[in-house]
């Protein structure tokens, strides 16, 4: 267990004799995100190399490809655009430009598909109606790895937005002729939000021209998502993107002075701000080590404040703001295409109240009753802890009790002292019962099973390995079955959550 501070949390553990594998998956969560039945804990995956080997040493050449279809779903009958993702076996990027599209006859549908060099690529093709689709890539040993898209969906409109514009944004429904004649009369609508912007467009189904054109400075700059909702308010398609609206103006340098203080044990740091920057800035600084790789990371001022907040996974994202052009424009186009694709599951927003089996973490719960309190004259009391120098104030009830919650760390002691109306302050005879409230978790290994381990990444990519790809001779056709049944309308959700106990605290 870490104590949490302001979203931060530090610790360390020893890889020793015991640790044998090389493999390892962090895994990190609060009591609390227990009670949401779709939220997943936070994951890492640790690679731990060999003294005895070197890092090119312990890969094999293994390649695997992530495909993701703009808006969430491939749309049958209609042209689509996929995002590609190629990572070799320890999970590094890899740029190729030998990927090839086709269909399950092996017809040749895309050739030559290329991923940059943070193994992101793109490609579109028209869905057949029934047919399946595959990527194949030839591996550095020689083997071929072919991975199925996933099964197109009929009469479903998708979404796809165009964010190469100077000023404007086009965002298109996708969908085949038949579904647009189908749908002609119902009402679709399209939300672009963040944070608490939101943004409403009625989308017209329009055969001929389905596409809605938004001004870049009708939003805000930053990250932004955009949800398509179906004619009862159900989401069915989103999309993330970047709008680069006022670039210029917002991405400013700052000039940067230091000096040593009076007294020569510290360095004052100055900034220099530029006359057009009018509100106050917050800055964090970290003094490290002169040979630290923290001089060289991966991320900047920039994007930490534009990119990290809002997506789930670690990426180079500063290479996305250096010597911006573009190129690079569209690169973070197809990142955020990535990133977006299977975010959110729409089902938990459909819960009015979710029943709260556990309970946030938020220190020692702590009861009492001051003995000797006057009430007339003394009816707050003054908590402090030694260790983290926190105080909490609390109001004596009408029985001269209290209760409240503090942090306290093994060996903590707790402060109490009476506040008369005038401020005195006194040492009281008190009562104090600690709460043993935290709860067990000695069901987390199955909780973690059913929400990670066994959880498939990315439904409908299974691999295919030197396999034919006449999918045909691998079929066997069944008799056609129709299966009847009634649905219950009911407007209770279930939540699965497992029960815990409670354990003592040392």
């Amino acid at each position: 267990m870490f104590y949490v501070e302001n979203g931060m949390a530090r610790g360390d553990f020893a890889i020793d004799s015991t640790l044998a594998d090389t493999e390892y998956t962090l895994l990190a969560w609060t009591n609390y995100m227990r009670n949401f039945k779709n939220l997943e804990p936070f994951r890492q995956n640790i690679t731990v190399l060999k003294d005895d080997i070197t890092h090119e040493d312990d890969s094999n050449g293994g390649i695997s490809i992530t495909s993701y279809p703009e808006g969430g779903h491939l749309i049958s009958g209609a042209y689509n655009h996929i995002g590609i993702l190629v990572k070799d076996d320890v999970g590094q990027e890899v740029s190729v430009d030998n990927i090839t599209l086709v269909d399950e006859t092996g017809k040749l549908i895309r050739s030559n598909i290329t991923t940059n060099a943070l193994g992101m690529g793109k490609t579109g093709l028209m869905i057949e109606n029934g047919k399946r689709y595959f990527l194949k890539l030839q591996r550095p040993d020689g083997s071929m790895v072919t991975i199925a898209l996933p099964e197109a969906v009929k009469n479903q409109i998708g979404l796809s937005i165009d964010n190469n514009g100077q000023d404007q944004i086009l965002v298109k429904l996708v969908a085949s002729k038949a579904t647009f004649n189908a749908k002609d009369d119902k009402s679709y609508s399209i939300a672009i939000y963040r944070d608490e912007f939101i943004h409403f467009e009625n989308a017209e189904i329009n055969p001929d021209e389905p596409v809605i054109s938004l001004r870049r400075e009708q939003l805000p700059f930053g990250i932004l998502t955009a949800v398509l909702f179906d004619q009862e308010q159900k989401p069915i398609a989103y999309r993330m993107f970047f709008n680069h609206r006022h670039n210029e103006t917002r991405l400013t340098d700052l000039k940067i002075d230091h000096c040593l203080t009076a007294f020569g044990d510290s360095i004052q740091i100055d900034l220099i701000l530029p006359k057009a920057i009018q509100n106050e800035i917050n800055v964090s600084i970290s003094a490290l080590p002169g040979q630290s790789l923290s001089y060289t990371p991966d991320n900047s001022i920039i994007t930490s404040f534009l990119l990290q907040p809002y997506i789930k996974t670690y990426f180079e994202d500063r290479y996305f703001f250096e010597n911006q052009d573009r190129k690079k424009r569209f690169e973070l186009d197809n990142r955020l295409l990535i990133e977006g694709w299977g975010r959110y599951d729409w089902d938990s927003k459909k819960l009015q109240k979710a029943k709260m089996d556990f309970e946030m973490e938020n220190g020692i719960s702590f009861q009492g009753k001051v003995i000797d309190a006057d009430l007339n004259e003394e009816n707050q009391v003054y908590f402090t802890t030694d260790f983290s120098a926190a105080m909490q104030f609390e109001e004596l009830g009408n029985d001269k009790s209290f209760a409240g919650n503090m942090v306290l760390f093994e060996g903590d002691s707790l402060g109490i002292t009476l506040i008369g109306k005038k401020g005195k302050l006194r040492k009281p005879e008190v009562e104090v019962q600690l709460s043993e409230n935290v709860k067990a978790i000695d069901d987390t290994k199955n909780w973690l099973t059913w929400k990670v381990l066994n959880r498939q990444e990315d439904v409908g990519t299974e691999e295919i390995i030197d396999q034919s790809l006449n999918i045909g001779e691998r079929i066997i056709v069944l008799e056609e079955v129709t299966v009847v049944d009634k649905s219950v309308n009911t407007n209770k959700t279930d939540m699965f959550i497992p029960k815990s106990s409670l354990l003592p605290i040392s």
